[in-house]
């Protein structure tokens, strides 16, 4: 399903929205969604943050449902279904695809994939308070390597309490079940694709002062992977931090945040002999800044420090960067960009965890009311610490959207995938072609 962001400032209420922030949401079918910047679910953001006009939210939460303005205009958007006090999406995604290297390993292993994706999604309408529901399922089939076909599915809820005018309780919870990409290097290379479920639970506080406001997040995060092979990976990740905001001005504003990250993994050690418990504390500074339907976006550096408990391994402290950009270029054109520096885990034997440096930009246009254009590069660098293995990724995609009425589209891109490794074997290069169509309601 198409993924839909919103402006997370002030002038972004329902039926104020100017519809170029739309295109911000890339391609209505999906083709080229602006793939998440963190891995795991997300809150419906709407639901997630206060209701309140300014006040402060996390742009990198996203909507899971096609609430807000369409590309393409009012014409081209799903209507949904009035149910109470809730509007419901229902969609299906058919998709086929021919991918060059399905298992990304260079040996240029081509198939066909059909991919079926229903889902559904329900926010409330209510003045007060909140609540978002979704639920979908995937299915995979391959037409030669059976052993990568793979069922996926998931559901969420997402909901807010408005205690008073000026605080606020959110809270998110979920389970998926998910199958690993073949890219990730920390893939066991078997033949069987990797599948996990995952849980997630997080809980946000936020009180909004005059111009000061304070939050605090919690989050706590399972991995548990399906198979004997990936048992060494199970793994809980608990995240809590707050962040304190300044409002300098209407269209500016300064904040400082801070985290802890404590990781555990169910296994003493690895199949490595390898103890991957670790607690990371990280420390950020920044503004954020809101220049009405022209550009939104936050910009944050500090720092971050990660403790190991495998006593072979010394602490690691390096630069942290977060970055994020909307720019609606003219009403028709939209420039999106993300930029981070942070701390990743791994497997690998001999390395205790990776700097992983990413930038993404993506450039999104409206040819037509219902002709949707767009391309996005995302350079991502990882460095393994107790390592001299170095990665450098790059994907490229381009593609577009034909809205045949606001319950059909049809979409076709083209993905270009690359990595280059310092270990020879894990270099590959695969090319994709999908065309899709998505059915709304």
């Amino acid at each position: 399903m198409a993924t839909y962001r919103r402006s997370y400032r002030s002038g972004c209420g329902p039926g104020g929205w100017p519809r170029q922030l739309g295109l911000t949401a890339a391609l209505v079918a999906g083709t080229l969604s602006f793939q998440a910047w963190a891995e795991s679910p997300r809150p419906v953001q709407s639901i997630y943050g206060p209701t309140r006009p300014g006040a402060d939210q996390d742009p990198d939460e996203v909507e899971v449902a096609p609430i807000g303005p369409f590309p393409g205009g009012e014409q081209y958007a799903p209507r949904g279904l009035h149910l109470g006090g809730f509007f419901v999406y229902p969609s299906l995604r058919i998709e086929e695809k021919y991918d060059d290297d399905i298992f990304a390993n260079d040996t240029d292993e081509s198939d066909f994939v059909t991919t079926i994706r229903p889902s559904i999604t329900a926010q409330s309408t209510w003045s007060r308070h909140g609540l978002g529901m979704y639920a979908f399922g995937k299915i995979r089939r391959y037409a030669i390597h059976q052993t990568e076909d793979a069922e996926e599915a998931g559901v969420g809820l997402t909901g807010r309490l408005d205690v008073t005018d000026v605080d606020y309780l959110s809270g998110f919870a979920s389970y998926s079940r998910e199958a690993e990409d073949r890219s990730d290097p920390d893939d066991s290379g078997e033949r069987q694709v990797s599948l996990f479920d995952r849980y997630v639970a997080q809980a946000r506080y936020g009180h909004q002062f005059t111009r000061f406001s304070v939050r605090l997040d919690t989050r706590l995060q399972r991995r548990d992977y399906v198979y004997d092979f990936d048992s060494d990976r199970d793994r809980n990740d608990f995240r809590i931090g707050p962040r304190f905001s300044y409002e300098v001005s209407p269209s500016l504003t300064a904040f400082i945040e801070g985290s802890y990250l404590d990781r555990q993994y169910d296994s003493s050690v690895d199949e490595n002999g390898v103890d991957r418990n670790s607690q990371t504390y990280e420390a950020l500074a920044g503004i954020a800044f809101d220049l009405g339907t022209t550009m939104t976006g936050e910009i944050a550096a500090g720092a971050f420090h990660t403790e190991f408990d495998d006593p072979n391994f010394d602490g690691v402290t390096q630069p942290a960067v977060e970055a994020s950009l909307s720019w609606n270029v003219t009403e028709l054109t939209t420039v999106t960009g993300r930029a981070s520096r942070e701390a990743s885990v791994t497997t690998q034997p001999g390395s205790s965890g990776k700097i992983v440096s990413r930038v993404a930009l993506r450039i999104d246009h409206e040819l037509l009311r219902n002709v949707l254009v767009g391309a996005q590069v995302d350079f991502r660098n990882e460095n393994y610490e107790d390592s001299d293995r170095v990665d450098n990724r790059v994907d490229l995609q381009i593609g577009g959207s034909y809205l045949v009425n606001r319950n059909v589209s049809v979409s076709l891109g083209y993905q270009h995938r690359n990595r280059m490794s310092t270990d020879d074997t894990e270099d590959f290069s695969e090319n994709i072609v999908r065309l899709g169509v998505d059915l709304r309601m």
